[in-house]
């Protein structure tokens, strides 16, 4: 019989909030807490709760503190921790794992042994599964494996310890001792690099929609994934944490889907900042990858953003946004950028070939998702106005948050002209936010502009039109803002148009015409289907009238491309237009 005591260290979180605020907030989270250890309540993921008490426990009343003390909590510290007791009786050893179980009392796991090798079938699944996320997490995706604990907790491979549960959690990752440096890692030091190990639940069967292996396989891609962030910064931003760990259990079973679930409250308010903590909101975000993941830089971007967390000490700040932004500015890309255009893509929500660099991939999966309350993803709108000429209307918005964004529709036939300043009586700068303009025509194209100030000339050849305000920068104190709508005037493009590509499709080479009819700095890039900058046609400033440029099939190193669908993209300041080829060998 082998004794296990854990201490579980949590992570000290920076905080801006007042003391009245922390304090209602951890209050909040020690009530979660207790009636999920006590079986009383169901929360997916726990770990939100446990790092607010670690951070703020001392905050609470005698009374919550006596009772979270009754259940292994320890308040004798800086830090809140808790120690945990648990007895094992058997495990299971894989090339990297060993799973503790029981087969008798509380934990017990199901005895059932088809093959009759004295290892029950559950935990042979379980194994399975662990080795599976393991090879596609460490050996395909390329990320560092977590530092073993060695006798300091279990044994010289990855911990694992299945538990009872019930029906309140599917499972945790518990913080061990703080080492500082992951020694998987030989030619890097980390700083803030912590031991782990893994608490499983020893029944997911009635855990629904998903099947029983689902469940476990979404756990273990997603927990595995918290033991390899500890390993890169565990003293990383919470939010960062988990939307990435969400992102991998999707990366890693892409067939299961059980994130969808998060995206129905996040984008019922996409107001919310993208990096906002302490709620669900943190895991529906995993949105942001996925659009990273599929047209800004692929999955190995989001490995390369934990590569740069290790450059930063956490403990002095939050650093997980200049993260983002280094690794995508590695592809010529920023976090700007990808916020942006993310904001764009969840209004579109497409997978056509017309929605181009703002398609998902999976958009008929999210669009034909309900869940067991019979609810779906639907974006929320801010406001809508119905426009005609002689209209002056003004919209105004006090709760968009930081990274936030915000959706307006505009129902109207007439040209209108669209600009963003301040409310009344409010002063400041509107350099914080971005203002985009999106156009489904009737024929499923879409048009997409950028500027403080546009002019929209829909006619009857409009499906739908949406303002969108993106809250792109850290620097605001307040992100209020008003959008005057006027009338607009006819020919609204006033900058430039693609105004042919021929031969289309193509073989060898094909001819595209840009017409400038202000001159400017313009961008004209090919893209493939992904998202991915094949070519740079030309960059710099164009004079007024009409520009003829050839791609003849290569990439920017001269390789020829295979066959397949590839966007012309034209991009200024305030405009960016897009154009479909097909490229034919």
């Amino acid at each position: 019989m082998k004794k296990l005591k854990v201490l579980l260290i949590f992570l000290l979180v920076s905080t801006t909030l007042s003391f009245a605020d922390n304090k209602s907030i951890v209050t909040q989270s020690a009530n979660t807490v207790i009636e999920v250890l006590e079986e009383r309540a169901f929360v997916r993921h726990l770990t939100p709760y446990l790092i607010d008490i670690a951070r703020n426990g001392h905050l609470l009343s005698d009374e919550t503190k006596t009772k979270l003390e009754s259940l292994g909590f320890d308040f004798s510290g800086n830090m809140v921790t808790m120690v945990r007791s648990t007895y094992y009786d058997f495990y299971y050893d894989t090339d990297h794992f060993r799973i503790h179980y029981d087969l008798t009392g509380t934990n017990a796991v199901d005895n059932t042994d088809s093959d009759g090798d004295s290892v029950p079938d559950y935990i042979e699944t379980m194994a399975n599964v662990f080795e599976e996320v393991y090879d596609h997490e460490i050996n395909i995706l390329g990320y560092t494996a977590p530092p073993n604990d060695g006798t300091n907790v279990g044994s010289n491979t990855y911990d694992i310890y299945v538990e009872n549960l019930g029906q309140s959690a599917y499972g945790w990752t518990n913080y061990g001792a703080l080492i500082g440096d992951n020694e998987n890692s030989p030619n890097v030091t980390e700083n803030n690099a912590y031991l782990s190990h893994i608490i499983m639940n020893s029944n997911y069967d009635g855990f629904l929609p998903n099947t029983e292996l689902e469940n476990i396989q979404v756990t273990a891609g997603h927990e595995f994934f918290h033991a390899i962030q500890l390993g890169y910064d565990g003293e990383e931003e919470v939010w960062l944490m988990e939307a990435t760990a969400v992102w991998m259990e999707d990366e890693t079973y892409d067939d299961v889907n059980d994130c969808y679930q998060y995206m129905i409250p996040w984008f019922a308010k996409p107001y919310l900042s993208l990096n906002r903590p302490n709620d669900l909101h943190q895991y529906g975000s995993y949105i942001f990858f996925k659009y990273i993941d599929e047209h800004l830089g692929g999955r190995n971007l989001i490995r390369k953003t934990w590569e740069q967390s290790r450059i930063f000490d956490s403990n002095n700040g939050d650093y997980s946004v200049q993260s983002i932004d280094l690794a995508l500015k590695e592809h010529n890309h920023s976090f700007k950028k990808a916020l942006n255009n993310m904001a764009i893509a969840n209004r579109i929500l497409s997978s056509d070939n017309s929605a181009g660099q703002y398609a998902y991939e999976e958009t008929n999966g999210y669009r034909d998702y309900f869940d067991q309350n019979n609810r779906s993803i639907q974006l929320g709108i801010h406001d809508s106005l119905n426009f005609s000429i002689g209209d002056i209307t003004n919209i105004e918005s006090y709760n968009l948050q930081k990274y936030g964004s915000q959706y307006i529709k505009i129902n109207s036939v007439d040209p209108v002209r669209i600009s963003i300043k301040k409310p009344v009586g409010e002063d400041g700068s509107i350099n914080d936010l971005t203002l985009h303009t999106i156009v489904k025509t009737i024929s499923g194209n879409y048009e997409v502009q950028t500027s403080n100030i546009l002019n929209i000339d829909p006619g009857s050849n409009n499906d739908w039109i949406y303002a969108v305000i993106v809250a792109d920068s850290s620097e605001g104190s307040n992100y209020n803002y008003a959008l005057s709508f006027t009338d607009g005037t006819k020919n609204t493009n006033t900058e430039f148009t693609i105004t042919r590509q021929f031969p289309n499709p193509f073989n060898n080479s094909i001819t595209i015409k840009l017409k400038v009819f202000t001159p400017q700095n313009i961008d004209l890039i090919v893209y493939d289907m992904l998202g991915r900058k094949i070519n740079t046609l030309f960059s710099g400033f164009l004079s007024d009238g009409s520009h003829e440029y050839l791609w003849n099939g290569v990439n920017n190193h001269n390789e020829k491309v295979s066959s397949g669908i590839y966007y012309i993209t034209a991009v200024s300041d305030n405009r960016q237009e897009w154009k479909k080829i097909t490229l034919i060998k």
